[in-house]
């Protein structure tokens, strides 16, 4: 009983900050589609740094940060001798600058790298499903802290990648690929959507400031850097499909002879 109240506080606790940010689109279900063509660039690109998610969400909240303050109250400034830390402060406070107005919410996108374990099932009926365990709470978010302040960046929707049921030809292409231990690294291509920087919300017992972004994609590889499975949001997609659905990547291309290698794994 407790475990189920528990389980409709943190929904509750949820759709409070999904009501908050008031922007919310619904994700369309995810339906199998023709081959896609690998985006290489993507999948070597690295994680987003600290920095780039703090920018994205004082741009996104609409907040009007005071670059010197931030960079006078980083460890690296204080850790310098006086003469650096003018030069330092130039530099750095130009670079925030010049990245705060070239952060486009419609366009920039941020990069989540990270291990995660899972673990496939081929069913009686020859489809498969692909477990992710490693997030055992709902919703799921990655902490940052940039700048004073404890960033919860929440994937929109992440909820649904959870556990994935494979068509045919995914499941072929899971089991060809994934690590006999379930060992993967997921790559997640974000778009923020909504912050705020004045309320924050309770996440494992710690306040946090609160960044909703859209998934534009989110990918499973493996150690060869191969797309295990994926998925795309046609929204954040320059290709046109055929019934305008958002699309699961369905990737038939053969095996590579020189396999990508990514980087950060």
């Amino acid at each position: 009983m407790r475990r189920v109240m528990k389980m409709g506080l943190m929904k509750i606790n949820f759709i409070a900050i999904i009501m908050v940010f008031a922007v919310i689109t619904f994700t369309p279900p995810i339906f199998a589609a023709d081959r896609v063509e690998l985006d290489r660039k993507l999948l070597v690109r690295p994680g987003s740094t600290v920095e780039e998610v703090g920018v994205a969400f004082l741009k996104v909240s609409e907040s009007l940060p005071d670059f010197n303050k931030i960079v006078t109250e980083s460890e690296s400034y204080k850790s310098l001798d006086t003469l650096a830390q003018k030069d330092f402060l130039a530099k750095n406070v130009i670079k925030l600058q010049k990245e705060f107005l070239d952060f486009s919410p419609k366009k920039s996108d941020l990069i989540i790298r990270m291990k995660v374990n899972t673990f496939f099932n081929r069913t009686p009926d020859g489809l498969g499903k692909l477990e992710v365990r490693t997030f055992k709470q709902d919703p799921i978010y990655f902490p940052f802290y940039f700048a004073n302040y404890p960033i919860a960046l929440i994937p929109k929707d992440m909820e649904l990648f959870k556990n994935i049921e494979l068509s045919e030809d995914e499941t072929n292409i899971v089991y060809s690929r994934l690590a006999l231990d379930g060992a993967a690294t997921l790559l997640l291509q974000l778009y923020p959507i909504a912050a705020n920087d004045t309320k924050p919300v309770i996440f494992d017992n710690i306040p946090q400031y609160p960044m909703l972004t859209e998934i534009g994609y989110i990918g499973f590889l493996n150690r060869k850097g191969e797309q295990i499975w994926a998925w795309q949001n046609e929204k954040y997609n320059n290709k046109k499909f055929k019934d305008g659905s958002s699309q699961s990547l369905i990737d038939l291309i053969p095996e590579d002879k020189n396999p990508l290698t990514t980087p950060n794994q």
